[in-house]
């Protein structure tokens, strides 16, 4: 938001996808570990965001490639394409976030403190739930407790990016749409503040536009 006030006064270009990224991810990792990585006026945060962003979109550019083994199992071991090193390689790094958050949890935990319930992030209540000496399914705590965290960001971050990419897109070439848009906004919300979710009852074209746009192109979860 700090970008959008800073910005609104002055005319330069904008790279939507990136900037939609960015806040994608800031939106899913407070759910998760209740942090946001862009937007904190901290370069180290910026950077070990631009980390996770990346390796998130290398995981999807990864998981639409056309593997060789996957149609003939028998040359697995020449890994054609190097996607096998590659996939080892992302996962590898968002292991590291997400141990690293994990650990953070744990400390905090172990440190006694304690977090109020409405506070609470994903990972405070599957730590509360699972035990960290129990197997499910053959697995630890600490793997469950990853995987589910990774599935939420990759299920979350690219595809809600994308849609918000192509939401603009469709909006910014159908400008009557556009000010009908803006025009429900000021009759329901005002100039004067941010969209509760207690307005979004009222705001039945914009979700009818979302609506269109998710028809029109439908992200990966919506089209298989």
């Amino acid at each position: 938001m700090n970008f959008l006030s800073n910005g609104s006064s002055s005319h330069f270009q904008v790279e939507l996808k990136q900037w939609f990224g960015e806040l994608t991810l800031n939106v899913v990792l407070r759910m998760i570990c209740g942090k946001r990585l862009f937007g904190m006026k901290s370069p180290e945060e910026d950077k070990e965001g631009r980390r996770c962003l990346s390796a998130i979109e290398e995981l999807m550019h990864l998981l639409g490639q056309f593997v060789p083994s996957d149609a003939i199992p028998g040359i697995g071991w020449l890994d054609l394409g190097a996607y096998e090193k590659a996939m080892k390689k992302t996962s590898k790094e968002l292991d590291c976030f997400l141990s690293e958050w994990l650990k953070e949890h744990k400390r905090k935990r172990a440190s006694g403190h304690e977090v109020a319930i409405e506070d609470r992030d994903f990972i405070d209540v599957m730590l509360s739930v699972l035990d960290d000496a129990e197997l499910l399914h053959g697995f630890d705590a600490d793997t469950i407790i990853k995987a589910t965290s990774l599935n939420i960001m990759v299920g979350g971050i690219d595809t809600s990016t994308v849609t918000l990419v192509w939401s603009m897109s469709l909006l910014f070439n159908n400008l009557r749409v556009l000010k009908k848009a803006q025009e429900e906004l000021d009759v329901h919300v005002g100039k004067g503040r941010f969209v509760k979710e207690s307005d979004l009852d009222k705001l039945v074209y914009i979700q009818a536009i979302t609506k269109e746009a998710l028809r029109l192109h439908p992200a990966g979860p919506l089209s298989a």
